[in-house]
């Protein structure tokens, strides 16, 4: 089975104040420690952007020495559902699966993504592979496996009838039939703090 690696960076980052992909972390811009982990997993990484002002921005930031492709949104609107469609829809003739995670995840480890990787290839068949908190019963959609055709035939089916700004990611993952939930704090024993996300300055601090 084949997976597709997608990484979401279409946001605005309005609390950044500038395009958060490119903003610096140790010494490196965020989606930098992203792709440079899942370039030693895949052979090819597609990023998904909202427009060519962004595409020019982390070309300026990115070698050409790793291999990566756009993926453009279809909607110029800030949400994850409509990067994690637009994604489905340039890819369903080309993968079964896209490893979907977030450009402001930089402590994601090799590993980690191998021990997904590893799941997608035992189970048979499924519609997402999602880490979710035992406590808090909050998941991890922008570090999970999606089934690509069934993501891309429920998004048609919610453009239909509403807007995809109007669905929630968890109301999106609520409507898909079979998800398979890994312990996020087992994860976490195993591979470090790689759910840690950037959302602002002060948590660079």
């Amino acid at each position: 089975m084949d997976i597709a690696p997608v990484i979401l960076a279409g946001g605005f980052s309005k609390r950044f104040q500038l395009y958060k992909p490119i903003f610096n972390y140790k010494g490196k811009p965020l989606i930098y420690h992203v792709i440079s982990k899942l370039v030693k997993v895949f052979p090819k990484v597609y990023i998904s952007v909202k427009n060519f002002e962004q595409i020019k921005l982390i070309e300026k930031v990115l070698s050409r020495d790793v291999s990566f492709e756009f993926i453009i949104d279809d909607f110029e609107i800030q949400h994850p559902v409509v990067g994690i469609y637009s994604a489905a829809k340039n890819l369903v003739n080309k993968s079964d699966y896209m490893f979907v995670i977030a450009c402001d995840l930089p402590e994601i480890t090799k590993e980690s993504i191998e021990f997904i990787v590893k799941i997608v290839k035992e189970v048979r068949y499924f519609d997402a592979i999602i880490p979710r908190w035992r406590n808090m019963d909050y998941i991890e959609p922008l570090f999970a496996v999606y089934n690509i055709r069934r993501t891309y035939e429920l998004c048609n089916q919610l453009i239909k009838v509403n807007d995809l700004n109007k669905v929630s990611i968890r109301d999106f993952i609520k409507k898909l039939n079979n998800v398979i939930y890994l312990s996020a704090e087992e994860m976490v024993k195993l591979f470090g703090p790689v759910f840690t996300n950037i959302n602002s300055i002060e948590d660079l601090r």
